[in-house]
């Protein structure tokens, strides 16, 4: 195993070990990626490139240390819905997050918050668990992390999800 494979593997265990004392001492359920986030905040607010995080060489007793005094609750907007779809609609070569997540083979999951904190790039928007994309559900445009259009999934694939979504206000859309 080369040095990055231990370094995300150390990370996603120590994250896991602290998940459940930072849940108890927050009274939120948290995921991964929340963590990760956090870790973010309060290491390099800045940056938007979690990758660094694996120079620390975080233990879980760390990881619980920086975060004992984060407010989770600003950050965890209401969950609308949790789509999964059968085929991929994010680009090849798009990084991954160092955050561990089960999708169906093949498959994705996107994620649409009701008051998120960011209103970008509509609202509401899907979250990509794996790559943090987001996407546009009015124009079915996909964002990166540096707010860069990496791709428009198309009116088919666009309504498709939106039927999933059907009993949300969502943004307006050219698609018939």
């Amino acid at each position: 195993m080369d040095d990055i494979s231990k370094k995300i593997n150390a990370y996603v265990v120590a994250s896991a070990k602290a998940k459940g004392a930072l849940e108890k001492e927050h009274g939120v359920s948290l995921e991964s990626l929340d963590i990760q986030t956090a870790l973010q905040h309060v290491l390099h607010p800045a940056s938007d490139n979690p990758a660094y995080l694996l120079d620390y060489d975080l233990t879980s007793e760390r990881i619980i240390e920086l975060l004992k005094d984060y407010d989770f609750r600003s950050h965890k907007p209401e969950l609308l819905a949790t789509i999964e779809l059968e085929e991929s609609l994010i680009p090849d070569g798009m990084p991954r997050l160092l955050t561990e997540q089960t999708i169906k083979a093949g498959g994705e999951v996107w994620r649409i918050h009701k008051n998120d904190a960011d209103p970008f790039p509509s609202v509401p928007h899907a979250h990509n668990l794996e790559t943090g994309a987001v996407m546009h559900l009015g124009t079915g445009d996909l964002y990166d992390k540096n707010r860069k259009v990496v791709k428009n999934i198309g009116c088919k694939a666009l309504l498709d999800i939106r039927g999933k979504l059907a009993k949300f206000a969502l943004p307006e859309t050219a698609c018939r």
